[in-house]
């Protein structure tokens, strides 16, 4: 069920109330000025809590409401928070008269003569269009405006839900409408604070762990200056002095330690970020290009290693869905054989019926062209650079780094 806002001129009450009564048929949850404002209240402060909170916003376009600095606050506050606009032309109007951000919109049309089950489907298919992503959206936008009011941390997202909320963004990069600035900025902040929050529980654990340590070993110096007191009254003294400077040492030692600790942490953290950062990046180049050279003839094989460039440098949804589609065009072998040091050259003979491999092993080997059974490998001293079968097929040439060449019947 979406929570929709519906915006118009009072002049337009009737046909206003005729279609909230349609959405409310439908099982939707509609916010009416009428309805929705308790009395005394800050009637713009409520109707800009109705927008906020709303999955949808409904404009009822008509030559009053274009001229209505009320509606046109509305259109305003919606558009600030990324909300789904639907335009719903009630009243013929001139689209150059509307507002920008109403004009450029797609237009649902309820005038009098316009099939009205037709427009009221148009609507419902409007609001609900990727509806989860829409009601995350506007509860994520709801949170952020209440952070953004309060100031106060223990409205940021934390743990498993800033990992949830992350990934439904991730997952709704390319669907409308699009985060806002404010939701931007609330997941930065609400991201710093988990930082700050899992930093601060390994710091504490090394401390206690520190501290524990420091216990057991005052308590064996303790032990140890005891006996040491039995044996020798007369140094026990000397024997305490030392040991209290020995601990003030270690505790200067350990904070020292800690604090290096500290910064090393900060350190590794920065640089594992902008690593990811640079990771993320050059995977997104390489599934770009890969989809690039997707769509272009004969580069299904360039496209192919593009994506999986992309995808061992930082997996991506983009990056598995390029490998999958061109996976399942890409032909499947007859067979496949393999030469040690990888091949530097692959020639056919006249009848095509046999092909020779020069290797980087020192290998030249006739193989069957119809199932890659191999006949036979002659050995050079160095990496076989080429080898060519005579016109005739009846010997064989290859030449090598080494600069040997031999002929081989």
């Amino acid at each position: 069920m979406a929570k929709i806002f519906v915006s118009y001129s009072r002049k337009d009450s009737k046909k206003a109330q005729k279609l909230i009564d349609a959405l409310k048929d439908m099982g939707h949850d509609v916010w009416v000025d009428w309805e929705s404002i308790l009395p005394a209240s800050d009637w713009l402060e409520q109707i800009f809590h109705g927008i906020e909170g709303a999955d949808a916003f409904i404009f009822l376009v008509s030559p009053h409401s274009i001229k209505s600095e009320v509606c046109s606050v509305e259109v305003g506050h919606a558009v600030s928070n990324n909300k789904r606009i639907v335009p719903v032309v009630i009243r013929q109007v001139k689209p150059e008269d509307t507002n920008e951000e109403i004009r450029k919109r797609n237009w649902i049309f309820l005038r009098r003569g316009d099939d009205y089950e037709a427009g009221l489907t148009n609507i419902k298919d409007a609001i609900e269009l990727d509806f989860e992503w829409v009601e995350e959206h506007s509860r994520l936008q709801t949170w952020a405006l209440e952070w953004d009011r309060m100031k106060e941390s223990a409205l940021l997202l934390r743990g498993r839900e800033l990992r949830r909320v992350r990934s439904v963004i991730a997952g709704a990069k390319d669907k409308e409408p699009l985060p806002t600035k404010l939701q931007d900025l609330y997941i930065k902040n609400s991201l710093a604070a988990e930082r700050r929050r899992l930093l601060l529980i390994s710091v504490t654990t090394i401390v206690l762990l520190l501290m524990t340590g420091l216990f057991f070993f005052a308590l064996f110096q303790r032990n140890l200056a005891q006996e040491n007191a039995n044996i020798a009254q007369m140094n026990e003294e000397i024997a305490n002095q030392q040991r209290e400077l020995a601990l003030a040492n270690e505790r200067i030692a350990l904070e020292n330690e800690l604090e290096a600790l500290q910064q090393r942490a900060v350190a590794e953290e920065q640089r594992a970020f902008a690593e990811d950062q640079k990771l993320i990046a050059q995977a997104q180049r390489s599934a770009a290009r890969a989809q690039i050279y997707q769509i272009q003839p004969d580069e299904l094989y360039t496209s192919t290693l593009l994506a999986v460039a992309s995808w061992k440098t930082f997996p991506t949804d983009e990056a598995d869905e390029i490998l999958r589609k061109n996976i399942s065009l890409l032909p499947i072998p007859v067979n496949q054989m393999y030469q040690e040091g990888g091949i530097n050259s692959l020639e056919f003979n006249a009848a095509r019926d046999l092909f020779v491999t020069g290797g980087g092993d020192g290998r030249a080997c006739v193989w069957k062209a119809s199932d890659g059974e191999l006949i036979h490998c002659s050995i050079s001293p160095k990496a076989v650079n080429d080898a060519v079968f005579s016109p005739d097929g009846s010997y064989l040439v290859t030449g090598d780094a080494s600069g040997e060449v031999q002929i081989i019947r």
